[in-house]
């Protein structure tokens, strides 16, 4: 069902409410400075993720990619033009399950056939997110065994919800910024709403002072708890 033009103004606005609370909670002292780690999940597309890796060029961002095994399989170009344009490559397992409803060994397979079709495209550190962000204590310990340094996310802008993903993620993942100084942002590289208003979305922390940090530098910020 289509949601009703009344019921979108609310959630909006309920999110602006959200995101007002969280510059109160800061003190409403504005913010010197705030820089960006951009992240993309799933994919890769052939089109929604090309017109991504355009969109990244013109702003001279460099961002890291989670790839699902098998879409990077089935569009390795796409994977290939990502690496030769500067960004980073991450393993997202190879199918997309909910990892902690498997076994080890099912976890251990999704994760090395990945790792498989993204080692022609490997870089110095092997990140690894989990499907949906699901992860317990043996999804951790099994990557880590499989060579994979383990890197979430702490400002998602919902561009995967289905009353959000037009267009109105771009103004909760902004006003979410406004509140933060250090983001790792999650978005999704095989939707049309992320490659169609990434550009708005870009320009919007932009101009909230936004240093868009390079890819290398983010699993050392993780590891130095820097987005707690």
């Amino acid at each position: 069902m289509v949601p009703s033009k009344s019921r979108l103004k609310f959630l909006v606005n309920a999110y602006e409410g959200a995101g007002v609370a969280a510059q109160n909670a800061i003190g409403c002292r504005p913010v010197r400075s705030r820089e960006a780690w951009i992240t993309f999940d799933d994919g890769p597309h052939p089109v929604h993720t090309a017109n991504i890796l355009d969109t990244l060029r013109r702003h001279k961002v460099r961002a890291t990619f989670f790839w699902i095994g098998q879409c990077a399989q089935r569009y390795p170009d796409v994977v290939r033009r990502a690496v030769d344009e500067g960004h980073y490559i991450g393993n997202h397992s190879y199918s997309h399950p909910w990892l902690t409803q498997l076994d080890r060994e099912a976890i251990r397979r999704e994760i090395m056939l990945a790792d498989e079709v993204l080692a022609p495209y490997r870089q110095s550190v092997k990140l690894f997110r989990p499907p949906h962000g699901d992860r317990n204590a043996t999804v951790d310990e099994i990557a880590a065994e499989t060579g994979y340094q383990t890197v979430m996310w702490n400002l998602s802008t919902r561009d995967w919800h289905w009353l959000l993903r037009s267009r109105y993620w771009v103004r909760l993942g902004t006003l979410l910024m406004q509140a933060i100084t250090s983001a790792t942002v999650l978005m999704h590289a095989d939707l049309p709403g992320t490659a169609n208003h990434l550009d708005d979305f870009l320009t919007r922390i932009r101009d909230l002072g936004v240093e868009f940090m390079p890819p290398e530098t983010l699993l050392a910020s993780w590891l130095a708890g820097k987005f707690q």
